[in-house]
């Protein structure tokens, strides 16, 4: 079973994430695992909500770690603008209801599967377009 990483320390998406992806992958909450244990390669995704200035350190360390699908979501404008430069970003809209943001996970997931069978790098310009 695929594996998909969740970051989000309010835990206000965490719970409704695990029950709509239960079915296709195994959720792992970021928050329960030390960075030593993490295997940031055996992760389909990762998906990291940001709700303040320090967890900004830990989205550091998973771009370091260069994870390959990285969902980002934070209210922050000026950093939504500069990580949306990062091919392997997607930009989560939290303006959306949550279903509207799991649609929003599944579609990027889709796409990343896709590029990965057909051997095709991430295409920014339809990553783009997701988050709009």
């Amino acid at each position: 079973m695929k594996k998909i990483l969740i970051y989000d320390s309010s835990n206000a998406y965490l719970a409704y994430m695990k029950r709509q992806f239960k079915t296709n992958y195994e959720i792992t909450n970021y928050e329960k695992l030390e960075k030593k244990e993490l295997k940031l390669d055996s992760y389909e995704a990762v998906i990291f909500i940001i709700n303040n200035e320090i967890e900004l350190v830990d989205l550091m360390y998973i771009i370091y770690a260069s994870v390959g699908n990285l969902f980002v979501s934070t209210n922050f404008i000026e950093l939504n603008k500069r990580l949306n430069d990062f091919e392997n970003i997607t930009i989560l809209n939290l303006n959306k209801t949550k279903k509207g943001l799991v649609e929003q996970i599944h579609f990027g997931l889709n796409i990343f599967e896709y590029k990965k069978q057909n051997n095709k790098p991430n295409n920014k310009k339809i990553m783009s377009n997701i988050s709009n």
